[in-house]
């Protein structure tokens, strides 16, 4: 008799938490769940070859048309996958990471676009399971690719623009532009173009948006550090 009301105090609470911190559980949640397929779905990722040439492990002659697109094209993935051969790490692991990356970014974005329309936590967590099973490869001259494919720059790409904007979609007005500021090292092109279309849409709504602008100029120039950091090295 007297537990009862103690189980429905536990309850309450567990689910005030819930409420409370429902963006942070829904995208933990949907990016282990988004890790895990992509680990099974893993493949050998593109970035890795570039980062064979920057760590030094591969050697090219210096006007090889192929070794001058790897030095020359710009990315962080390259500088960190160096990194990691460099530190011991084998070209399988790294790929590993980088599909599980990929899964987690994607998976954890799909959510959280579902759960600002929706409100709804269970339907947020499933909804990136059911995109990945049953969604085509979309696209008119350049595919969406969300996961389980060795394009990590299409992919990774691609989920961090997603991720980006819908911080912003859900009310993290800061870490949306610290996302923001970090799509050019990842993917510049897309990067550059996703800072467009933000600012467009924000500058539109700059009424609503001002009040979290300390907060967003804080978080974009940590963003933007990154990726002066990674333009200087490169």
């Amino acid at each position: 008799m007297n537990a009862n009301p103690k189980l429905s105090q536990l309850y309450h609470s567990l689910t005030s938490q819930l409420e409370q911190h429902r963006k942070l559980v829904v995208f933990c949640l949907s990016a282990v769940g988004g890790a895990v397929m992509g680990l099974w779905r893993s493949d050998w990722q593109v970035a890795v070859e570039p980062a064979q040439v920057i760590a030094g492990l591969v050697k090219y002659p210096p006007t090889n048309p192929f070794y001058i697109y790897e030095v020359k094209a710009w990315t962080i993935l390259h500088q960190l996958a160096a990194i990691g051969l460099r530190a011991g790490l084998t070209e399988g692991q790294l790929s590993l990471i980088f599909s599980a990356l990929a899964g987690a970014m994607a998976f954890g974005a799909i959510a959280l676009w579902t759960l600002a329309f929706s409100e709804s936590i269970p339907l947020a967590v499933l909804v990136p399971f059911y995109v990945y099973q049953f969604t085509p490869d979309w696209g008119v001259n350049y595919p969406l690719i969300l996961v389980g494919q060795g394009h990590t720059y299409g992919m990774l790409g691609l989920s961090s623009i997603f991720l980006a904007t819908v911080l912003f979609g859900v009310g993290e007005f800061g870490w949306g532009t610290f996302m923001l500021a970090l799509t050019p090292a990842i993917h510049p092109s897309l990067g550059v173009w996703g800072i467009l279309i933000v600012f467009v849409c924000l500058a539109w709504d700059y009424q609503a948006i001002r009040p979290h602008l300390p907060v967003m100029m804080r978080f974009g120039i940590a963003g933007g550090l990154i990726t002066l950091a990674s333009v200087i090295f490169h």
